[in-house]
């Protein structure tokens, strides 16, 4: 098959073939030169002109140079002869030193006919066929053989005797080759040369030949300029580059590695990174330009181009230049991270103790400023192996610590002995001491936070304004890790205080976040009842560091969210989260606060009557430390409930009372942290003991009055459950009144369910079933419609005909979150309008509408508005 040559390249053709022509009509020997830089097609050009030849009887004599083989005397000869089987014959005559017997060869072999003589890469033949051909040349005045060489340009070989000898006895033409235009490129595509393929194609090329038949190698046919192009290069262009690189002159693919190891931006340092005299590396440079592997500015064409060079780079020669790069740099000045990029690479060639250590130490720390703790973890290991300095070390660990703890706690609790010891000798800075006691409140090693504020307080730097603010912290969340250890009833910097949240949390926006100090602040808001408030920051702070290496901050927050949606009532929600929160990061690295997100998971699992799976749930190891912290109360009081609703009334009291002693102990007994109260008067129910769990709910509904409306208004409706029957109907209606307006639908939905029932009891039919259809509606906002029916019905108070009918709900294969989330999109809100409307993240909407898409049998969000339209028509109609 022909060799496709571009329409470019026609008048070089029919220069070839005009020379041959002359050649043959007895105008006598004679040579052309093809000259072009690598990949200009030079050899596509004689390849397709031999093949006419070839095709009309001529004789050809051909060759190819190599680099590797110039070492090899007559190497190229041997070639020559070994194309028109006389190899044999060749190597008889190479044996002895006489010229004359290779011309009689050639002789032989042309018979005084017209033939071609071709060499491509004449600038790769050895120095033996050189002479041999020089010979050859001298004595074909009267022959008529063409002879053809491809060369980079001028000197064709750099031995000097060749290059002038070469014309004097037989004449020369130079064909030289350029590089595509833009006109062809468009006519090798079949596309017009204003088209933006092509002009795509003309950059990443640079109108190189070889670059541009690779890349149309890997379009599709039929394509018509839609499919892979040259923004997606592949396999065959890297293959192309790595050629071109590999045919360059040694210093020019020196300078590539260089550049592709140290980048574009210090230009002035490239000489020393590749190896190169100034002098050297501006030849070699134009070179790479030449070949248009390089823009006018320097830089590489495209990234396959650098990934090329580097593939190139042996393992130690890639070793070797990342350290003279970082040589480099550190003798400009340059920040540690830049410098630590190479120092990474180079390692191997690193001695310890030396200051690459210092590089690592401080470049670790600047990445996880950044915001990238993966590579601070990476650069801090490195600078441990690199030094035995201990303050060098002390920084490694502070900040190999905070970087894992950003991402696995667990292994953060690991460097705790580095640490102390590092805080002993005084070589830890105020935010490294803060992460000290954060990782060990974390683990629940209070002793040894006490400990180390005692040495603050000792050697007077607790009015250093540079550990003020840790010291306060340390205060604030204190109350969580270690109750027993504080008692602080309201802190001034948000933790405990309400009002002083929000400022709390902006600076997380803008600062490195504290973990701790952010889930005692959202546990703040929780508990003054701002759930909505807890919600939006939990949403904002997710969004904010999407995507960034922050597991521990996402798994917190994901926690915080599970608590919110079961104290709103939306169990499925709080289930789902909750068990997020735990599939994001091991028990381990959860530490003490293990207990929060189980304590949710439990709890809600309770209510929607998963009674195995909570028991699961209570099997899972944890640490003895976390039952002395308010996680513990949490967990505890959750334990309770599972006892209470699995017939256990005795286990739960014990858990209940339990909460309250060390409640009180601690100083933290609000309702809103552990409702033990209600707990308890529930299990003195299941005992028979009423006048105890009556007492109890008195109790509950005096502590939480204006603290926490909820667990108030649970208090009054479970008090209507022993109170005389006169005083059911005031109770639940107080109840009610408590959680109007309020975010606890679950509550609310339980106590509208009650006072219906109380009202049948009484023999009021119409406020009954007004309230109970109100309950409905409430539960399903929480999806707790189920719940909610169950309670309706309970005891078989009356008959709810009508109330509770099949078609109340079109949609009977959505959940009645489903169908809320469905609505609101057909009615063209985001995914984010519709969480905030519905108290949802962005990614609970995501999957609701996946369930949605998947019931329904749609792919789009426009097919909602079609079905939701034409069933809630279909139900107008129906009436």
């Amino acid at each position: 098959m022909a060799t496709m040559v571009p329409a470019e390249r026609t008048r070089h053709l029919d220069a070839l073939r005009d020379c041959f022509e002359a050649c043959a009509s007895g105008g006598g020997s004679r040579v052309v030169v093809v000259s072009g830089p690598v990949g200009s097609g030079k050899t596509a050009l004689v390849h397709t002109f031999v093949e006419t030849q070839v095709g009309s009887g001529t004789p050809v004599l051909s060759a190819t140079g190599s680099a590797g083989e110039r070492s090899r005397p007559l190497g190229v000869i041997g070639q020559l002869f070994g194309s028109v089987g006389r190899r044999s014959g060749f190597e008889l005559v190479a044996a002895t030193p006489d010229m004359d017997d290779v011309c009689s060869l050639l002789s032989d072999v042309v018979d005084d006919e017209p033939a071609l003589l071709c060499v491509d890469d004449i600038h790769h033949a050895d120095d033996r066929s050189l002479e041999t051909l020089l010979y050859l040349h001298r004595r074909l005045r009267g022959t008529r053989v063409l002879i053809v060489l491809t060369a980079p340009g001028l000197p064709y070989t750099g031995n000097t005797v060749f290059d002038v000898e070469l014309g004097r006895h037989l004449p020369v033409r130079h064909l030289p080759l350029e590089m595509l235009t833009t006109a062809g490129i468009a006519e090798l595509l079949g596309e017009p040369a204003g088209c933006p393929l092509v002009a795509d194609y003309a950059d990443l090329s640079g109108g190189n030949p070889l670059l541009v038949t690779a890349l149309l190698g890997e379009r599709r046919p039929g394509d018509g300029g839609t499919g892979p192009g040259p923004s997606r290069p592949g396999p065959g262009f890297a293959a192309a580059v790595s050629a071109c690189l590999h045919r360059v002159p040694a210093p020019a693919l020196q300078a590539a590695r260089g550049l592709a190891v140290l980048g574009p931006t210090w230009p002035h340092l490239l000489a020393d990174v590749a190896g190169l005299s100034q002098e050297a590396l501006d030849r070699a440079l134009g070179t790479l330009a030449e070949v248009r592997l390089l823009r006018d500015g320097g830089t590489f064409r495209h990234p396959v181009i650098r990934d090329a060079a580097l593939t190139s780079l042996a393992e130690a020669d890639r070793a070797a230049t990342h350290l003279r790069a970082a040589s480099a740099l550190r003798r400009e000045g340059l920040d540690a991270a830049a410098i630590a990029g190479h120092l990474i690479e180079a390692e191997a060639l690193v001695e310890p103790g030396s200051w690459p250590a210092e590089v690592f130490a401080g470049a670790a720390g600047d990445v996880l400023h950044d915001d990238r703790p993966e590579l601070a973890i990476r650069y801090a290991e490195a600078a441990l192996r690199a030094t035995g300095d201990q303050r060098v070390r002390s920084a490694a660990f502070a900040t190999l610590t905070r970087a894992q703890w950003q991402i696995n706690p667990s292994a953060a609790g690991s460097h705790l002995p580095e640490l102390r010891t590092a805080f002993r000798a005084g070589h830890l800075s105020a935010e490294d001491t803060r992460v000290l006691l954060n990782v060990l409140s974390w683990n629940g090693r209070t002793a040894e936070v006490r400990d180390t504020l005692d040495r603050i307080a000792d050697a007077g730097d607790a009015a250093d304004p540079r550990l003020s603010g840790t010291l306060a912290s340390v205060r604030s969340w204190s109350r969580h890790f270690a109750p027993a250890e504080s008692r602080p009833a309201c802190s001034p910097d948000g933790a405990g205080n309400p009002a002083a949240a929000d400022s709390v949390l902006e600076d997380f926006e803008h600062q490195g976040v504290d973990v701790a100090l952010l889930l005692s602040t959202l546990l703040t808001l929780i508990h003054a009842d701002r759930l909505a408030a807890a919600q939006a920051w939990c949403d904002r702070l997710l969004a904010r560091f999407a995507g960034r290496e922050q597991l521990l901050l996402r798994a917190v927050l994901t926690g915080v969210t599970a608590d919110i949606a079961l104290r709103r009532g939306d169990l499925p929600e709080a289930r789902n989260r909750a068990a997020e929160a735990l599939g994001l990061m091991c028990p381990g690295s959860w530490g003490v606060v293990l207990g929060y997100p189980l304590g949710t998971h439990v709890l809600a699992s309770v209510a929607l009557r998963e009674f195995g799976e909570a028991d699961a749930l209570l099997r899972r190891r944890t640490k003895p430390e976390m039952l002395d912290t308010t996680f513990g109360l949490g967990y505890r009081h959750a334990r309770g409930h599972h006892a209470l609703a699995t017939g256990r009334p005795h286990a739960a009291l014990q858990d209940f009372l339990t909460c309250g002693e060390l409640a009180g102990e601690w100083d933290v007994d609000h309702p809103a942290l552990a409702a033990w109260r209600t707990g308890a008067g529930q299990a003195y129910l299941a005992l028979g003991r009423t006048s105890e769990a009556l007492a109890m709910f008195d109790d509950e509904i005096a502590h939480a009055r204006g603290k926490a409306s909820s667990v108030h208004a649970a208090a009054l409706r479970l008090t209507g459950h022993a109170a005389p029957e006169a005083d059911r109907l005031a109770l639940l209606q107080q109840s009610v009144s408590l959680l109007q307006g309020s975010e606890h639908l679950l509550e609310l939905a339980t106590a509208l369910a009650e006072l219906s029932n109380e009202y049948y009891e009484r023999g009021d039919s119409k406020r009954s079933r007004t309230t109970g259809r109100r309950a409905m509606e409430v539960a399903q906002r929480c999806e707790a419609t189920g719940i909610t029916r169950d309670l309706l019905l309970s005891g078989d108070r009356f008959d709810l005909t009508g109330l509770l009918e099949p078609d109340e709900d079109p949609h009977r294969e959505l959940t009645a979150r489903e169908a809320g989330v469905a609505r609101l999109a057909a009615d063209g809100l985001s995914n984010k309008a519709i969480g905030q409307k519905l108290f949802l993240s962005v990614s609970t909407v995501e999957q609701h509408l996946t369930k949605v898409f998947r019931k329904l049998d749609i792919s789009r969000r426009a097919d909602l508005i079609g079905i939701l339209g034409q069933r809630q028509s279909g139900k107008s109609g129906s009436r």
